[in-house]
């Protein structure tokens, strides 16, 4: 048992969720694409009841919010968490392997049901 008073007192585990999708791949009259040069402009995230959340791409690590809250919400309620499509936009470079990172760190509801990329497929490898 403590003898002093303490001030300050965070109580809970650490966590951090990371999510990556495996390697895209397109369904094109070429066949496979994984071995051709990507380029994702923008992500559509499909979420449930989620709040928080981080983005980001692996080459530059550049990271912006997914949920963030608004100015119009009252800061002495609770947000309320969303379901629906969330488009966010995305600056990839073309790449052979695009890579679009998800994490939350909060400790915030967050269920991603789905990440769409979407991407421009060149034809050489």
């Amino acid at each position: 048992y403590p003898t002093v008073a303490q001030i300050y007192v965070v109580v809970g585990l650490d966590y951090s969720t990371r999510m990556r999708p495996m390697r895209l791949d397109a369904s094109q009259r070429m066949g496979n694409t994984q071995s051709l040069h990507k380029a994702v402009h923008g992500v559509t995230i499909r979420v449930k009841d989620s709040l928080g959340g981080i983005y980001s791409d692996n080459a530059r690590g550049q990271e912006s919010d997914i949920i963030e809250r608004q100015i119009e919400w009252p800061m002495d309620a609770t947000p309320t968490p969303k379901t629906g499509d969330v488009e966010l936009p995305f600056d990839g470079d073309l790449s052979l392997d695009p890579q679009i990172l998800v994490r939350q760190d909060d400790p915030l509801p967050f269920t991603l049901l789905a990440l769409i990329p979407k991407m421009e497929v060149t034809g050489r490898p």
